[in-house]
């Protein structure tokens, strides 16, 4: 998935949840959304921002796992007890998302290495922008 899906996949979440997390937890559950992508050089945040691409980390890889997602949970909860349940919640979503792709992830990397994926959709494809334009309808609908 693109980094428009991840963000929009996160704000749409985030802001059916605003009663539950706040203005300023659905901007984080936005920014949340983005972080696994901070592998690949030319993701929203690993463009503006120090990403872990520099590192040589492979995309998809643990990043793309929940050990990936503890570990933001962790760093983010020593920050900021506040930003977790957004970053959780954001980063969780991204992996989900990703889990619609062909390609798919590796849930429980280190663990095991196979990519688990559900239906299919194509990063960049027609289909994904129908998703995310059926996404953003069915959003404004529960709002």
């Amino acid at each position: 998935m693109k980094g428009y899906t991840h963000l929009a996949i996160g704000l749409g979440v985030g802001l059916a949840m605003k009663d539950t997390l706040g203005v300023w937890g659905v901007i984080i559950t936005g920014f949340g959304s983005l972080l696994p992508d901070l592998d690949h050089p030319s993701s929203m945040l690993g463009r503006r921002i120090f990403g872990a691409s520099i590192l040589g980390l492979k995309h998809r890889g643990w990043m793309h796992s929940l050990v990936g997602l503890i570990i933001f949970a962790a760093l983010f909860a020593a920050i900021n007890p506040k930003f977790v349940p957004g970053i959780t919640l954001g980063y969780f979503l991204h992996l989900l998302a990703d889990t619609l792709n062909p390609t798919g992830i590796a849930w429980f990397y280190p663990i095991s290495r196979k990519r688990l994926h559900i239906i299919g959709i194509p990063s960049g494809s027609p289909l994904e922008y129908l998703f995310v334009l059926w996404l953003v309808y069915t959003i404004i609908e529960m709002s």
